[in-house]
Formats: structure tokens, C-alpha cells, sequence
């Protein structure tokens, strides 16, 4: 009798347990599931370059599933290079989230943006100085839509760059005492939040001061290299002596250079010749 009472004992403390311990792994498996993200910067041919520094600072902005807007934040370089695990409280119990990051922002206008607005409102412009824009550097932008995961799962947002650099030289037989610049316009002054480059105003004006032997070996004016956002047309370029646009200027067998490229260089040598 005893020992059948034991039995029952433990039986029923067996069944009780089984229970309790069902749910509370229910619970913690619940529990588990967050928002971990850590940037991830790509060069244009996809390879990883996060630790080389090319990118210096991000600016994150964090939008619900109803694409509202409920967090943004700043990242140092060293928060970057090092990889560093990005929490995101999940006050709202969103089933996703869309995260938009943007580096190398110092030299563009970001957003003004507060909590709960639309991720439509979200998009960088450049800053402008009467009729003359500044360029955006070596910009960086990526997007994200993400789910819940793991707490041990660190999920990557990646950033690849969308300007592309230009430089611009000039040539002409008597150059002495002359003062020169250059003007590159017909450009987009809008990135958004999809990563479409918008908007044909930008002009940029950039003084050729530099000498250069480079230029098919003729001693000529050359500017420091600028990043533009990449372009779907080909850009106007003017050339001014003394103030005064240049006409008949020569840009060699072919028409201007292709596009501006995210991640590359095009060089546009202009050369003046007497009609």
C-alpha cells in the first residue's frame, strides 16, 4: 500500500511538472526572438570592406511594419569597423522592421524626420550655397527589411556606396596669367529611402588650380577629385577663362565620358581649340 501511494505521488508529480515546463519553454523560445543587426559596408563589386575604414559614420532610421518611423541612431566608425551588435527594442511588437542607413553622411542634409512619421518623408538632400551645391562625398546607403530571429543571431545590414568620383582638367595653348573654373551640372540633389537618386538640379562649381603633367602628357589645370551621386545621364560641363564660359571646347573622339559610377572615377579633360 505504501509503495503504491508513492506511485501516485509521483505520477501526478510528474503529469504537474510536465505542463509548466512545456510552457515555459513556449515562453522562452518567445522570449528569444529580437532584433540583433550590425553594418555590413560593400564595396560596388560586393566584396566586404566593413573594417577598412572607408565608411566613418552611419546614420540608422528604424521604421515599425507599418512603416513608422520608432528609432534613429548614430554609429562612430569604430562601432563600424568593430562589427558592433545593434539592439533594437521592439516596443511596438512589430512583425518586421525596414532599416535605412546611411554613411558618410557629414557632407549631405539628412532628413527631417521625427517619431512616427511615414518612411516616405525619409530622404537626404544636398546642401546648397546660392546656386552651387556641395558635393556628397563618399556616400554610403543600404536598406533592410528584417524579421525576428534568435538572440544569438546577428543579422546584417549592408551599405554600398552610390557616389562616384570625377575630375575634371582643362588645356589650352596660352594659359599664362588666365584664372580658370570648371562647372559640372545636370546632376540628382535627392537620395530617398528606396535608394533612388532624384532631381536634375545640382551644379558644382570647382576651381582647376591644380597643375598636372597627367593630362595626355600636356601641362594643363586640373580640379581634386569630387563624388557625385551616380547619374542615369551624362553631365553637363562647362569651362570658364577669366569668368567667361569657354566655347569650342574638345573633348576628345568621343562625346563626354560615360555615367558616373558608384565606387569609380571618370575623367573629363576638356581642351580648347581656336575655330
Amino acid at each position: 500500500m505504501k509503495n503504491r501511494l508513492l506511485q501516485n505521488v509521483f505520477i501526478w508529480l510528474f503529469v504537474g511538472l510536465f505542463p509548466l515546463s512545456f510552457t515555459a519553454c513556449e515562453e522562452d523560445g518567445e522570449a528569444e526572438k529580437v532584433y540583433n543587426i550590425s553594418m555590413q559596408v560593400l564595396n560596388s563589386y560586393g566584396s566586404d570592406v566593413t573594417t577598412s575604414g572607408d565608411v566613418e559614420e552611419v546614420a540608422l532610421y528604424i521604421f515599425d511594419d507599418q512603416e513608422r518611423l520608432i528609432m534613429e541612431t548614430f554609429l562612430s566608425k569604430a562601432a563600424i569597423e568593430g562589427k558592433q551588435t545593434i539592439h533594437i527594442d521592439n516596443r511596438n511588437n512589430s512583425s518586421q522592421l525596414t532599416i535605412v542607413a546611411y554613411g558618410n553622411y557629414k557632407d549631405v542634409k539628412l532628413p527631417d524626420i521625427a517619431g512616427n512619421d511615414p518612411i516616405s518623408n525619409l530622404k537626404i538632400k544636398l546642401k546648397q550655397s546660392g546656386e552651387s551645391f556641395t558635393p556628397p562625398g563618399k556616400l554610403y546607403y543600404g536598406k533592410a527589411v528584417i524579421m525576428p530571429a534568435p538572440a544569438n543571431e546577428v543579422q546584417p545590414v549592408e551599405m554600398r556606396p552610390v557616389t562616384g568620383g570625377v575630375v575634371l582638367g582643362f588645356y589650352e595653348k596660352d594659359m599664362e596669367g588666365n584664372t580658370y573654373h570648371a562647372k559640372i551640372s545636370n546632376l540628382a540633389n535627392t537620395l530617398d529611402y528606396e535608394g533612388n537618386i532624384t532631381g536634375k538640379e545640382a551644379s558644382f562649381t570647382l576651381p582647376t588650380n591644380k597643375v598636372s603633367e597627367e593630362m595626355v602628357g600636356l601641362l594643363g589645370l586640373v580640379s581634386n577629385e569630387i563624388f557625385l551621386f551616380q547619374s542615369s545621364s551624362i553631365p553637363q560641363v562647362d569651362f570658364y577663362r577669366n569668368g567667361e564660359l569657354i566655347e569650342d571646347i574638345f573633348f576628345g573622339s568621343d562625346e563626354l565620358p560615360v555615367s558616373i559610377q558608384p565606387d569609380h572615377t571618370i575623367y573629363i579633360i576638356g581642351e580648347y581649340r581656336e575655330p
